[in-house]
């Protein structure tokens, strides 16, 4: 406070002084100011709980939302046997199984030319054109009497790279060989080289030798023929790619639902009930021999918050199935448990029933849509975390709540700071008019004292 107050008061005994407006004034903030601290430290409080709850449910919620979807049900394996062929399967490939049966694997084709000394040897005598024909396209290769047979390698991977790849080889002291092959395998790879003018110089013979002729792939699947103009094969069934491997060779594949990445789900989705159904007991319960009284004891949209999940994850279907019968179990202490053994063993005895249980099923007469358990209970979260649901109008109702409590606690203490400014400087005036009156008194008291003395 601004300024001092040594003491007010009749003679300067002190009946009112500046420490005493403290004292006052710290009693006041005692009984309007501290009420107001204290209500919002609670509400400051349940914030923090609050927003801890919101945490933990957006885990929880997280779980229901992938197991009442479809794609964790999507997730494939694939096991093979054999050395024939290597084959994967895309998720939400039908279960299946097959075999394929190798004959004979798709090549290229693949052409030698006769002997070159060096790659910098002329290989031709006149001017013109050397023409690639391959699978019904041709390409141009000009070429001059400088042509060296570097430069007619080059221009092949230039013009013609597209079908076909061109590279020397120093296969001997003196000895360089052009080998093109195609790009691609299958019979309609098979590609010829056209001198119409004769160009060439003598012995040069740019397809000498066939060190592999383009050829189809032959196989059988589930012991039907078939041929294909390359080794990997995708459109026998759509989602399944199947690499040819080793010809005489033969391959089982089974492709079944991968339930690995259920099974963590709903284990995590355990872990996530467990901590947030913690948080909303602790939260929502008094222990009286303790002492102790949650922060939402008495708060019914808490409550029912609990209460509604709880309801939701232990629904019975018309037939008695539950959670339960795929390894959830509750223990007295509300402890929510998963047995992973139990849910895959019961899981295989009929997939498509458990699906249908856990996020929807659709009656195949009339085409309607029966939510599971999973579905509901992420449709209720859901709602509850919406614009317009509980969880969300709670949240803003307690931010309101601290914002005007907040400004109801700053009204206050400047209504009090303002009458003990006020207060302070009024008795300073009336501290110093006594104190004028004082020095008078004093005055005069001396002036009687004298004339008593003069007498």
């Amino acid at each position: 406070m601004a300024g001092t107050l040594s003491s007010l008061g009749l003679g300067s005994s002190g009946a009112l002084s500046a420490d005493l407006i403290e004292k006052l004034k710290a009693n006041d903030e005692q009984q309007q100011i501290n009420p107001i601290k204290a209500k919002i430290e609670n509400t400051q409080q349940k914030t923090q709980a609050f927003d801890l709850i919101s945490s933990l449910i957006t885990s929880f919620s997280g779980s229901t939302d992938r197991l009442g979807g479809d794609l964790l049900y999507l997730n494939r394996s694939t096991s093979v046997t054999g050395d024939g062929a290597n084959i994967t399967a895309e998720n939400g490939v039908e279960p299946q199984s097959f075999t394929v049966d190798v004959t004979t694997l798709a090549t290229k084709d693949i052409q030698q030319s006769s002997a070159f000394t060096s790659n910098s040897d002329l290989i031709a005598d006149a001017d013109g054109t050397i023409t690639i024909n391959i699978d019904g396209q041709t390409y141009d290769i000009e070429v001059t009497t400088t042509t060296t047979l570097q430069d007619f390698k080059n221009s092949i991977n230039d013009i013609a790279g597209t079908k076909v790849s061109a590279s020397i080889l120093n296969v001997a002291d003196g000895d360089y060989r052009l080998v093109v092959s195609s790009d691609e395998t299958g019979i309609a790879q098979d590609f010829t080289f056209d001198d119409a003018g004769t160009i060439l110089k003598a012995g040069v013979d740019f397809a000498e030798t066939e060190v592999q002729s383009a050829g189809n792939a032959s196989f059988k699947y589930n012991g039907i023929t078939f041929t294909r103009s390359s080794n990997t094969i995708t459109d026998i069934t759509v989602g399944v790619s199947i690499t040819l491997l080793k010809e005489g060779e033969s391959s089982t594949a089974t492709v079944s639902q991968d339930t690995s990445e259920i099974a963590s789900e709903l284990s995590a989705f355990a872990a996530s009930y467990n901590a947030l159904f913690e948080q909303l007991t602790n939260t929502t319960t008094s222990n009286l021999d303790e002492g102790t009284i949650g922060i939402f004891n008495g708060e019914n949209s808490i409550k029912t918050l609990s209460r509604e999940i709880t309801k939701l994850i232990f629904q019975v279907d018309p037939s008695g199935n539950s959670l339960v019968n795929y390894g959830f179990d509750l223990s007295q202490d509300g402890k929510l448990s998963f047995d992973e053994s139990t849910f895959n063993t019961e899981f295989a005895k009929d997939p498509s029933f458990v699906e249908g249980l856990f996020k929807y099923k659709t009656d195949p007469d009339s085409g309607e849509v029966t939510d599971g358990i999973f579905k509901k209970l992420d449709d209720y979260l859901d709602n509850q975390t919406s614009s317009s649901g509980l969880l969300k109008t709670f949240g803003e109702g307690l931010n309101n709540q601290l914002r005007s409590l907040g400004e109801e606690q700053n009204r206050a203490q400047e209504l009090l700071n303002s009458r003990y400014e006020t207060m302070f400087f009024r008795f300073a005036a009336y501290d110093r008019i006594i104190g004028g009156l004082e020095q008078q008194f004093a005055a005069l008291n001396l002036q009687i004292q004298a004339a008593v003395n003069a007498k």
